[in-house]
């Protein structure tokens, strides 16, 4: 006879599906469960009537030696934004912005023209279920798939109402050549729902099959099952690229997105900035176009979506370029490529990673050696002047706005460019010679700040600066106001609500202290240069991230 203590008054929402795996390499007593699953990698799940009798049995397996782990089979939802629209392509031929930003419209244009020969890569795209009758996907479906959701039929055909793995692989097949073929499985219900063991199930399953890619659009949870799973995935030679999330909230403990061995994928709006609901940390690897997504919807149609989940499907596009090109490649090797040759986002590193994917960078081909800078930037007071240098065969083309330089959309490159406002100079050089292909990008940051007047700020006789009543964004602060040095940052002096969003601030050598909200709710926050400060309130940037 066992007892238990938990409490009926208790909330017990985590055990919603009133079902438990746990891991045990020992037979377990599997008490009053309805239904009992075991055999397969040391896993038992267990069935129970009700949730509070699942939260009694999840106390008891808790204090078991035997038991390695013991978690809910939780659910996980999806979060995407949809708008429907009719088939509408590019003048280049594509669904959406995102395919010249991630570079797929030269590169699958150089690929076909120049008949390399590629081989064949399978993605898995484990999501909602994919309309594999659609017009725009059908020539590149492997099969129907396989369903472990809680409603459809036994095929991976899409019963969402939101298209979602119907978007994704839209975005993969229009940013890939036909050597790439994806498969569903479909683990999200009609409802938007899924569980842990519908996941596990569909990774170890897609594993079997033979895939390169898994395509994760999804993000939540933190069970050690699915973790195991993803990992035996990795370790098979299978890359995993994961969307980060929607909630503008840190996932270094999320999955899949936390696993180092996944690349995870930020979201960046059409102007190349991030996306403010992109998830963000340490784990994030990546940047991609995700916001005013173009891509294939159920029933033939198509529909724009935002989301993470749409940048998710850019990086997979890209790694089975890189794979189709050189098959020997492992996971880490794939990560490596995208990683070293992605192109910077001026944002930092905890938001976009490495930057921007793109695949024409990434690439291994004969390439025109770039235009030269005379300046490798840095932080000025005044104004800066660069001189590009370049072969007289050679074009170059330029911007200073963040968006990136191209024949079409660039600067052409003819006299010395003045940069009077902080920005990332970038330069594409490119050659009559059709043998070459364009140069990398090339970039280099400055940052220009204003030194800002005293008749700006107000101070006390203490040399605490109360006030800052300027508007620029970017400034050097003086070191003496009304003939008072500076030396502290008083309260709420850079509040959002109080002044301009701060981007970047040099403060006096003077300054010792920057005090409690000094800087509060000022989320556009990227650099500070504080020489000498020696203590920093802990809430001088609450509400900063």
């Amino acid at each position: 006879v066992q007892s238990f203590s938990a409490d009926s008054d208790e909330d017990y929402s985590e055990f919603e599906t009133m079902r438990l795996i746990v891991k045990s390499k020992s037979k377990i007593d599997t008490l009053d469960a309805v239904s009992v699953i075991s055999g397969y990698k040391d896993l038992w799940v267990l069935q129970f009537e009700t949730e509070y009798y699942t939260a009694e049995a999840f106390e008891y397996y808790s204090a078991l030696e035997c038991v390695e782990y013991v978690e809910p089979d939780s659910i996980i939802t999806m979060d995407t934004v949809v708008e429907t629209f009719s088939a509408e392509k590019l003048e280049n031929g594509h669904l959406s912005w995102g395919s010249e930003a991630i570079g797929s419209v030269e590169v699958l244009d150089y690929l076909e023209t120049d008949s390399v020969d590629l081989n064949e890569v399978k993605i898995g795209v484990i999501d909602s279920g994919i309309d594999y009758n659609h017009e725009f996907l059908k020539d590149r479906i492997i099969d129907e798939g396989l369903n472990f959701s809680a409603s459809g039929d036994d095929t991976a055909m899409s019963d969402d109402p939101d298209s979602h793995g119907t978007h994704v692989s839209g975005i993969i097949v229009d940013n890939t050549p036909e050597s790439v073929k994806i498969k569903g499985y479909k683990i999200f219900d009609s409802e938007g729902k899924t569980t842990d063991l519908a996941i596990v199930s569909a990774v170890d399953k897609a594993v079997a099959d033979g895939m390169d890619i898994l395509n994760l659009s999804f993000s939540g949870g933190t069970s050690e099952t699915v973790k195991e799973s993803l990992l035996n995935a990795y370790q098979n030679g299978v890359a995993l690229i994961s969307a980060a999330g929607n909630d503008s909230l840190n996932i270094d403990n999320i999955l899949p997105s936390c696993l180092k061995e996944s690349i995870t994928v930020a979201a960046m709006n059409p102007d190349f900035t991030r996306a403010k609901f992109s998830d963000y940390g340490d784990s994030v690897d990546l940047a991609a176009p995700g916001v005013e997504i173009y891509s294939t919807y159920n029933n033939d149609s198509y529909g724009y979506m935002d989301g993470t989940s749409m940048a998710t499907p850019f990086v997979s596009a890209c790694a089975a370029i890189v794979l189709s090109l050189n098959p020997t490649l492992s996971p880490k090797d794939i990560e490596t490529q995208l990683k070293n040759n992605a192109i910077p986002i001026d944002s930092t590193e905890i938001f976009v990673g490495s930057g921007l994917a793109n695949i024409s960078e990434a690439l291994d081909i004969n390439r025109v050696n770039p235009a030269l800078s005379d300046n490798n930037g840095g932080v000025f007071y005044n104004p800066v002047t660069v001189t590009l240098s370049r072969n007289s065969e050679t074009k170059t083309y330029y911007t200073i706005d963040g968006s990136l330089p191209d024949s079409e959309s660039g600067i052409l490159y003819t006299s010395p460019i003045e940069i009077s406002k902080s920005c990332v100079l970038s330069w594409c050089t490119y050659s009559d010679d059709s043998s070459l292909f364009k140069s990398n990008i090339q970039f280099v940051d400055f940052k220009v700040l204003t030194k800002a007047s005293e008749s700006e700020f107000e101070i006390t006789e203490e040399g605490v600066l109360t006030a800052y009543n300027g508007t620029d964004k970017e400034i050097v602060v003086p070191e003496f106001v009304n003939g008072i040095a500076v030396t502290e940052i008083g309260e709420r002096v850079f509040d959002a609500n109080n002044a301009p969003e701060i981007v970047g601030i040099v403060l006096p050598k003077a300054t010792l202290i920057i005090n409690s909200k000094a800087f509060n709710k000022n989320k556009s926050i990227e650099y500070i240069q504080a020489p000498n400060v020696e203590t920093i309130s802990s809430y001088a940037f609450q509400e900063c991230f």
